[in-house]
């Protein structure tokens, strides 16, 4: 308490001033010991402390919400980069896979086309199968090494697509064995199939083929010279046929370290060969699984190695394969002239009236003019594609196939086609596969 000082002249004040000042402390004092001495209640205390912090806490709240702020519009910005980079990547690979499909389309094309000129050749007098084989055979091996390695990318991303239809079982193994034959005649190998039954399935026929070319063309490369057997065994199952091709070689076969690492990707039998890449066996066994079955590799009891190829299939009703009635015609639309003329030989062979164009214009013409039982176009022409060809067809009834040398992106879903197939060499198979599909949507 601060003090208080009086001049002497004022002395007489000084009784008066303790007076007043006793009384004020008289009235204060209990006010100032309850102030100091007494607990304050808590809603006052609350209340004290509510508004001392509250002007901190609101800074603090400010500080974080900045934060957060800034945080928010860096990570927006960072996301929409990275959407961007995203976008970006998509249109490159899809670009990209374009590119691939048209290349490998083109590719394809042209390998069919050499083989149906060898095909040709063949049967011309005056040619010499020394020449014409080994072109053959050259264009076969390109065929499967792209095959193989679209299919080994495909596998891996998981987009590979079947395209199953109908075939028959003899029809489907005997031509890949019809094929081999004269590299097994080069190798001083023969090759021995036992009578199939005539079974009609819906498979991916050139998936199976595929597998099974794999499988001769390693028992010819590494057996040696000798029978290579191909043996099978048909079961029915719940929901179709499981079948087993063996195909089983004299060769001096593998040890079982080999065994154990074959399957891998880019390991051979025979390291060092340069025929021999490492893809076809891991890539073979990838194709069996997808075709809901598997293959198995183990030592044949007489020596060599035998192979089994498990597969599953639909069994469709077995149907006579009956010549085509008279005035049934078919108008193939294909641009490549050697192929065209291997189908054309095909279906006059299956009694089958034929004409042939190569182009939308060409085509439209012709549909114009007359009906056809058959339309079988390729997907893609020098002056468009199946879809103005499919438009052009306007009249009712008839079976209308598209054929590509590339449906490994999937088939695609165009108005107005009954059936999207993937041509093959073998064009007697196809056309009989063609054939087939076109009983079935005849009397659907």
């Amino acid at each position: 308490m601060r003090g208080m000082a009086v001049s002497p002249a004022q002395r007489p004040l000084v009784p008066l001033l303790q007076r007043a000042l006793d009384g004020v402390m008289a009235e204060d004092l209990p006010a100032i010991k309850r102030r100091w001495l007494e607990r304050p209640p808590p809603q006052h205390v609350a209340w004290t402390v509510l508004r001392r912090a509250a002007p901190w806490a609101v800074a603090a709240l400010l500080a974080l919400g900045g934060l957060w702020w800034w945080h928010q519009r860096g990570l927006r910005a960072e996301v929409a980069r990275t959407q961007a980079a995203r976008r970006k990547a998509e249109q490159a690979a899809a670009s990209a896979q374009r590119f691939i499909v048209f290349l490998a389309h083109e590719v394809r094309n042209s390998l069919h086309s050499v083989i149906a000129a060898v095909t040709l050749l063949r049967g011309q007098p005056g040619v010499d199968a020394a020449l014409a084989e080994p072109l053959g055979r050259s264009a076969r091996g390109t065929l499967a090494l792209l095959n193989g390695l679209l299919d080994r990318e495909r596998l891996a991303a998981g987009g590979l697509t079947l395209n199953p239809a109908p075939v028959r079982l003899p029809a489907l193994v005997a031509g890949v064995v019809d094929e081999m034959m004269p590299l097994a005649r080069a190798a001083g190998a023969t090759l021995e199939l036992d009578p199939l039954p005539d079974r009609l399935l819906r498979v991916d026929a050139l998936r199976v083929q595929q597998v099974l070319r794999n499988l001769l063309s390693n028992a010819i490369k590494y057996g040696g010279p000798g029978a290579v057997a191909v043996t099978h065994a048909v079961e029915a199952v719940d929901d179709g046929c499981r079948v087993c091709l063996t195909v089983r070689d004299h060769g001096p076969g593998l040890d079982a370290q080999a065994l154990a690492r074959v399957f891998e990707p880019f390991t051979s039998a025979s390291p060092g060969r340069p025929d021999s890449a490492g893809l076809g066996l891991s890539l073979s066994r990838d194709l069996a699984r997808a075709l809901g079955g598997d293959l198995t590799l183990a030592p044949a009891e007489v020596g060599g190695l035998c192979a089994e190829f498990v597969w599953q299939a639909q069994c469709l009703e077995a149907t006579p394969a009956a010549a085509a009635k008279a005035g049934r015609n078919v108008l193939i639309v294909e641009d490549a002239e050697v192929y065209a003329l291997l189908l054309r030989r095909a279906f006059e062979e299956a009694g089958w009236q034929v004409e042939t164009v190569a182009s939308v214009a060409d085509a439209r013409d012709r549909l114009t003019a007359q009906p056809y039982a058959l339309l079988l176009t390729d997907l893609h022409l020098p002056d468009g594609d199946a879809a103005a060809v499919l438009a052009a067809d306007t009249r009712p009834g008839g079976c209308r196939i598209l054929m590509s040398a590339e449906l490994d992106a999937g088939a695609p879903q165009l108005p107005g086609a009954d059936h999207v197939v993937a041509k093959d060499a073998d064009v007697a198979l196809f056309v009989a596969r063609v054939l087939l599909l076109e009983r079935e949507a005849a009397t659907a």
